[in-house]
């Protein structure tokens, strides 16, 4: 069996530990992922959408965050994950195709 990259072992963590933070309703470790440099789809502010985040997280019965067919590539000091992520909270449950740069 080939040697895992520490590298990819990493992105691969990390990617755990979102998922993890954002179905155990960790705002602050949730948050934390994402750097000051993001810019939230559809524009608007990093701040206004950190507070919108929280709105939709904090309360919820019960939120479960699963990340399946993970593939992580990494060039250098850059790294992306993709992945299809089943999110399911109340009555909402869906799949979607997700990639994380970083």
């Amino acid at each position: 069996k080939p040697a895992v990259n520490p590298a990819i072992a990493e992105v691969e963590r990390v990617v755990h530990a979102w998922a993890k933070a954002w179905a155990g309703q960790d705002v602050p470790g949730y948050l934390d992922a994402y750097s000051d440099k993001f810019s939230p789809a559809g524009g608007g502010s990093l701040a206004a959408w950190k507070e919108g985040r929280r709105q939709r997280i904090v309360g919820k019965q019960s939120i479960a965050v699963n990340v399946r067919d993970l593939q992580v590539t990494v060039n250098g000091n850059d790294a992306s994950a993709k992945f299809r992520q089943n999110y399911v909270a109340g009555s909402l449950n869906t799949t979607t195709r997700k990639t994380l740069t970083m």
